[in-house]
């Protein structure tokens, strides 16, 4: 199945967005995996812009990275004594 390089680029990047935004719209993290390999296929197969594409969606992960809630919240108490 080819894959069009602006189409899973601009997926992967409201993606992103989502799993900072609305992680909860998210069930996991399998399409990282997913865009990964078909960049790799891209750039196997000769794309020119995809290897650019690429680093700017890892630009984006490291900078949306800074901003995931699930990293901002404190750690879950121990204890569950209520007392």
């Amino acid at each position: 199945m080819p894959f069009q390089l602006e189409a899973a680029f601009s997926s992967a990047f409201v993606l992103y967005l989502l799993r900072v935004i609305s992680p909860s719209l998210l069930q996991d993290d399998a399409w990282c995996n997913n865009i990964q390999h078909v960049l790799d296929k891209m750039i196997t197969d000769g794309s020119l812009v995809a290897p650019l594409r690429k680093v700017e969606l890892s630009q984006l992960e490291h900078v949306m990275a800074a901003l995931n809630p699930e990293k901002c919240k404190p750690p879950p108490s121990v204890s569950g004594d209520t007392r």
